[in-house]
């Protein structure tokens, strides 16, 4: 019986990703492996690392998500941007929820090849795949049992003595993806798809119950007006369906250039609404081998019925890695997709 109990718990602990849902971030321009594989090194000469944490929902208690992830990426053969490239990234990440009691860990690892559509290489088409490891786990440090109950409430201290085993489920995946940009010195436009969970792996940790991953699709543009003293306006947007789930994000942003003699290169303002679920603000500051960005979720969704008051935020960082060999014409940024 208590197994059984267990196993519902478990079931319901694991929420909307049941019901398919990943991790999805408000900075996912900071994260673009878990956005689209096909734009793994885009806008770099040499390597690039960037990292993302979330706290999702950390109003409520406990915290309900909390998140981690970094990549690197690296082109793999220093040409000119006017010749086909490719590059390799990697990518790692960490969810928990319920203060730890389910975790997710995943690492994945992929190649991505672009080809210039014009002599001047202002089109290009990229096309990327990742193979990935993962697994998933039930903490049982972090749960309570009916054996611990005592008259002052619950005792972790008390053993258990429950003989309940929760295993832990590992599995591998694969995804893919196409982004097609063109880039000129007025205008910009970035366009892409993704698929992930190709090899539809199940992720259910108890017994012998099966959790097919569903695919996941994903679509990303971008357009930026470029203006003659270095500023920069955007206008992006995300869209996501996973099983029942349906995420559309779509925002602008603003950076701003500073002169050179600044100790910063730009400032970035933005704002966005990812639709039925929050308003996000955006803050960042690049230099040319460095950002930095914090962004806030003012939660609009059903979720403020469960809870008296939840927030989400993000923070990021990335860095730039030069060639120490002959720069090549790629101009490394942190674009925006």
């Amino acid at each position: 019986m208590r197994k059984t109990i267990i196993a519902v718990f478990v079931f319901l602990s694991m929420g909307s990703t049941v019901f398919g849902q990943d991790p999805y971030f408000s900075q996912y321009f900071m994260s673009p492996s878990t956005l689209n594989p096909a734009l793994i090194g885009k806008g770099i000469s040499n390597a690039r690392v960037m990292s993302v944490y979330r706290s999702q929902w950390w109003g409520s208690s406990p915290s309900a998500f909390t998140t981690y992830t970094a990549s690197a990426e690296m082109r793999l053969f220093k040409k000119n941007s006017d010749t086909s490239q490719f590059s390799l990234g990697i990518t790692a990440m960490s969810d928990a929820s319920n203060a730890g009691l389910l975790k997710n860990n995943y690492f994945s690892a992929g190649l991505c090849y672009d080809q210039p559509l014009d002599n001047e290489s202002k089109s290009q088409l990229s096309m990327g795949f990742t193979i990935g490891y993962g697994n998933r786990m039930i903490d049982r440090t972090k749960t309570l049992f009916q054996d611990q109950f005592g008259s002052l409430g619950f005792s972790t201290i008390v053993p258990s003595n429950d003989a309940v085993s929760l295993a832990r489920r590992n599995y591998f995946d694969i995804s893919t993806g196409v982004q097609y940009s063109y880039n000129s010195k007025k205008w910009g436009i970035n366009a892409g798809a993704g698929v992930f969970h190709i090899a539809q792996p199940n992720e259910f940790v108890y017994s012998n119950n099966e959790n097919t991953l569903k695919l996941r699709y994903t679509c990303n543009a971008s357009v930026v007006k470029k203006y003659q003293g270095g500023d920069e306006l955007y206008f992006m947007g995300a869209f996501t369906n996973h099983g029942i789930n349906n995420i559309l994000t779509l925002g602008t942003m603003y950076k701003f250039k500073f002169a050179d003699q600044h100790m910063l290169d730009r400032f970035n303002v933005g704002a966005f609404n990812r639709f039925n679920d929050a308003y996000i603000g955006y803050l960042g500051v690049e230099q040319k081998s460095w950002s930095m960005g914090f962004s806030y979720d003012i939660i609009n969704s059903d979720v403020q019925t469960f809870y008296n008051s939840v927030q989400s935020m993000e923070f990021s960082l990335g860095w730039l890695i030069p060639s120490k060999k002959r720069q090549v014409k790629t101009v490394d940024r942190f674009t925006i997709y």
